[in-house]
């Protein structure tokens, strides 16, 4: 297999016979340009790019490395040193890189919470109080954050949580799924565009109303 600094996805070739891995900078960047492409319909763009370039930063662990190769059979003997849970770094960082309130209170939960659901608040101060792992790098993301127009952050600040939480999950399932089953990825798309299906709903209606 050639050497990658970071694996975030890795499986095995049966056709071609070896080991497959997607590297967490491919990963990451994949994610943020979908993550940025959903959140864009509601004007948070930036929002969903940083979420997808901060969400799997916990990957670079040697324990998550060590976790991936031992998992998927890449290496089986392998020992795990340590703590290889990986969602809650992203939170972490993005506290430190965007100290500035409400810019990482929209982020935490989403980043913590991406594969297990939302967490309560209390849980998610605890996890908050949690340092950076030291083999983690810390890197600024130069990317401005603006609130969309016509937001009352005071009224809407859960609902645009969840939205962005839904941008970044989505993205997060559909690049992964590109890589490890690109056989079922390219399926998708071609489909009927949500205004398509609401004119088809409204014939409906008509119909059944009529």
């Amino acid at each position: 297999m050639q050497k990658v600094d970071y694996i975030s996805h890795l499986k095995y070739d049966d056709d071609a016979k070896c080991w497959l891995f997607q590297s967490n900078t491919d990963h990451q960047n994949g994610v943020a340009l979908l993550a940025s492409k959903f959140a864009g319909e509601f004007g948070m763009a930036e929002w969903g790019k940083v979420l997808g370039l901060l969400h799997d930063k916990g990957k670079e662990q040697k324990a998550f490395q060590q976790h991936i190769k031992k998992e998927s059979g890449y290496d089986s003997d392998i020992k795990v040193e340590g703590d290889y849970k990986h969602a809650y770094v992203g939170a972490l960082v993005a506290k430190q890189l965007f100290k500035n309130p409400p810019y990482y209170q929209l982020m935490d939960n989403i980043l913590m919470g991406h594969h297990r659901g939302l967490y309560d608040y209390g849980d998610k101060i605890e996890i908050l109080k949690n340092d950076i792992p030291t083999d983690v790098s810390i890197e600024q993301v130069n990317i401005t954050l603006g609130m969309p127009s016509k937001c009352n952050l005071s009224k809407d600040i859960h609902h645009l949580i969840r939205m962005l939480y839904s941008c970044l999950v989505d993205a997060d399932y559909l690049d992964t799924e590109r890589f490890m089953q690109p056989e079922q990825s390219v399926l998708r798309g071609g489909k009927s565009s949500i205004q398509e299906l609401c004119d088809k709903l409204e014939v409906v209606k008509r119909l059944f109303l009529s």
